[in-house]
């Protein structure tokens, strides 16, 4: 199988318990490629402040791989709001390892520009809840910890909520924002994760990919093929594909910037 030429994956949340690393694991070995992104909160380092982390031996090789293919040269981690720590030593400039950012603009195969960033970074009013709101969430969690334990034959919580009519329009009104983002910043597309809900649309004049998660089933990554395709698959073998229009002139006018 010729290897992608990137794999962008996000919000594995490790040490927490609920990663689903043995399927990422399978997924990874089945999909070679040349760069591994990471699109943010693949630590938890606000849930290791109130909970100690506690590593499974697979989510422990997923990090021996990440290393891995960092000494290779092949991989560049974005941090996420649940890795703060690390951004703030990033700011006081203890940080300066170069394969460690916020964002960066990936240079697709047909010279389109993509901004890769977390996504939490911009300002969305959609994540404010209310208190009740909050207690609610609390308690969703909490089923959803309670049913990776059992791992009953149901949806998860977590993605019983994404489905519903409050989850969905709080995904188009993130997503939109992203969009606009985009926009202002003059690129023809976005790559995120934050919202742990998997996108990948091909508007008229730009690209919006959310890369999910690996929080509930079934995970996700997003690729981009040798032949400079776009795929968003899934740990259960599922894959939605967005074949690349030609570049348009404003994509050949924003490659001498």
């Amino acid at each position: 199988m010729v290897p992608h030429r990137a794999l962008f994956l996000s919000d594995l949340h490790l040490g927490t318990g609920r990663c689903s690393a043995s399927e990422l694991r399978q997924l990874l070995r089945k999909e070679p490629t040349e760069r591994l992104i990471l699109v943010g909160d693949i630590l938890d380092l606000i849930a290791w402040q109130e909970r100690e982390p506690h590593f499974s031996c697979d989510e422990l090789a997923l990090l021996k791989l990440f290393w891995r293919r960092q000494q290779a040269g092949e991989l560049i981690w974005l941090l996420g709001n649940h890795e703060q720590p690390l951004r703030e030593l990033r700011r006081q400039g203890l940080n300066r390892l170069s394969w460690i950012a916020d964002q960066l603009t990936y240079h697709t195969l047909d010279g389109r520009r993509l901004l890769v960033t977390h996504g939490d970074q911009i300002s969305f009013s959609g994540l404010q809840f209310s208190r009740i709101e909050q207690i609610a969430l609390g308690l969703v969690m909490a089923i959803e910890r309670l049913h990776r334990r059992l791992q009953p034959p149901l949806p998860s919580p977590s993605a019983l909520l994404m489905e519903s009519d409050r989850g969905r329009r709080l995904s188009q009104a993130f997503h939109r924002a992203q969009a606009e983002h985009a926009e202002a910043q003059q690129v023809d597309g976005i790559i995120c994760g934050h919202i742990h809900a998997a996108l990948l649309e091909q508007q008229p004049n730009r690209m919006i990919i959310n890369t999910g998660c690996w929080t509930h089933p079934h995970g996700t990554v997003v690729v981009e093929t040798a032949s400079g395709d776009w795929q968003l698959i899934d740990a259960a073998g599922n894959r939605q594909s967005v074949r690349v229009e030609p570049c348009p002139a404003s994509c050949a006018a924003t490659r001498s910037h």
